[in-house]
Parts: C-alpha cells; sequence; structure tokens
C-alpha cells in the first residue's frame, strides 16, 4: 500500500520528467544531503549517500549551491563528478570574485575576533572564515537565542556593511551585493544551456532559489511544514530526499551529464 509520501514523491518525479531536457539537479549541502554537527568541519556524506551521488553524478548533471567555500566542497565531494560546485551561497560560482568582497569578508572577520576577546559570554562561538563571506556558529552557547540577537545587531553595525543571513544555529555574513543562490543557479541554467532544473534545499539561503518561482525550476524545501517557503514542494525529512532521489535513478531516463 502507497504511503502519502510515496503518493507525492512520485508527483515530483512525474513534473520534474514534464519538464523539457536538458535538465539539471541541484542541491544545497548541509541540512539537505546531510546532517549538521557541532563542529560543521566534521561533516561528511554517508557512504550511502556518496554512493547515491555518484550514480547520480554519472548519469545525471549535477550542481552543489552550498554556503561553504568551494575549497572545502571539493573535499567533501572529492571522488564524486559533481559538474559545478558553487560556494559562498553563491558568490562563488566559477566566475571571478570581487576583491573588494575579499578584503571586507577579511574585515569582518578580524572585527569578530576583537569583538570576541572582550565578550566572554560569546565563548563557544566558532567563527568560519570562508574567504569571501564568514559564519559564526553558535551551536553550543549555552544561552543561544540571546548570543543569537547580539550577533545579529553586532553585525549589521559592520562596515562596509554586510547582508546578514540567519541559518541554524548560524549567522552568514555575506557582502550585501554579491551573487545569492538564486542567482548563481539561473545564471547555470542560462550560459551551460539547461532548459529546467531541480533544487533541493532546507534554509533561509535556499529561499533565494525558491523565491524565483520560475516555471523552469522544481524547487523542494527539505524540513518541518510550520517553517515558511517559497519552494513549490515539501519533504519531511532529507531520509525522503534519498527515497526520491533512488526513484530517480530507478525509473528515469535523464539526459546524461
Amino acid at each position: 500500500m502507497k504511503t502519502s509520501a510515496d503518493v507525492r514523491l512520485r508527483k515530483i518525479l512525474r513534473v520534474l520528467l514534464a519538464k523539457p531536457g536538458p535538465r539539471l539537479l541541484a542541491f544545497d549541502f548541509d541540512g539537505t544531503l546531510v546532517g549538521f554537527r557541532d563542529d560543521p568541519r566534521a561533516v561528511e556524506l554517508s557512504r550511502t549517500q556518496a554512493e547515491l551521488l555518484r550514480k547520480l553524478a554519472s548519469r545525471f548533471p549535477v550542481a552543489i549551491l552550498s554556503g561553504r567555500s568551494r575549497a572545502d566542497l571539493r573535499k567533501k565531494f572529492s571522488g564524486i563528478p559533481v559538474r559545478y560546485l558553487v560556494g559562498n551561497h553563491g558568490l562563488e560560482n566559477g566566475g571571478a570574485v570581487g576583491e573588494k568582497w575579499k578584503r571586507d569578508a577579511r574585515t569582518w572577520a578580524r572585527a569578530f575576533r576583537k569583538e570576541l576577546a572582550r565578550r566572554p559570554e560569546w565563548r563557544g562561538v566558532y567563527l568560519e572564515d570562508k574567504r569571501h563571506s564568514v559564519s559564526l556558529h553558535f551551536r553550543k552557547v549555552r544561552d543561544s537565542r540571546r548570543v543569537e540577537a547580539e550577533l545579529r545587531k553586532w553585525a549589521k553595525s559592520l562596515r562596509p556593511a554586510p547582508r546578514v543571513v540567519p541559518g541554524f544555529n548560524v549567522l552568514n555574513v555575506v557582502p550585501a551585493r554579491g551573487d545569492d543562490k538564486g542567482r548563481a543557479l539561473r545564471r547555470l541554467l542560462k550560459e551551460q544551456g539547461y532548459r529546467s532544473a531541480f533544487f533541493a534545499g532546507d534554509d533561509v539561503t535556499d529561499e533565494d532559489v525558491f523565491r524565483l518561482r520560475n516555471p523552469r525550476i522544481l524547487t523542494v524545501r527539505i524540513g518541518r511544514p510550520s517553517v515558511p517557503t517559497a519552494a513549490r514542494y515539501r519533504l519531511g525529512r532529507r531520509g525522503e530526499l534519498t527515497r526520491f532521489l533512488r526513484l530517480l535513478l530507478r525509473e528515469s531516463t535523464l539526459d546524461p551529464p
């Protein structure tokens, strides 16, 4: 007997296969393909997930759009033939990244280290310096709500003024005028000649893709149904995405990469 989840997965598959090819499969990383850890450096693909992605990437063009740096993504996807690695929330998309943005990120990182030295209540906050942006992880602090509010207020006072994007126990501090995931994916479709795409994500920065409301892009948000989203479809857990991808491999003949 089919469950409601099975029906939903097959509906998404039918919609995807009805779109014109060539098609691109695109995914966020943390929270979508892998779970979260207290230390983001410790996150790795499971053997099962890595093998699934290898099979997908050997048959279909695949892109990863992540808040991580491209250098970090290369390590995480070593041995998996992913065609496109887009880092720093869309900022690192294969084109030239402005030196000004790198300088801005260095300025913000230095400012945070100075502020941390005089804020003992921020102990446990981890600075992830990604060269083109910075992320402030507060998963390990005791009073995370208070610290998040203080970090947000502090980040908004920075000069040059950044775009402050919240995530799961993290604040992302990115260039205000830099590319986001939506612009990056739209550029990929245009420059590489893809007529349609599938994109799955779970976080605030993925809404930059969802809000495009581009009929060429089938969008899926992973996570709780109580969280508002502009995505066309929802899946409750990462496990449902894994089931969908297995179904895709078994029952489809998408355009080869």
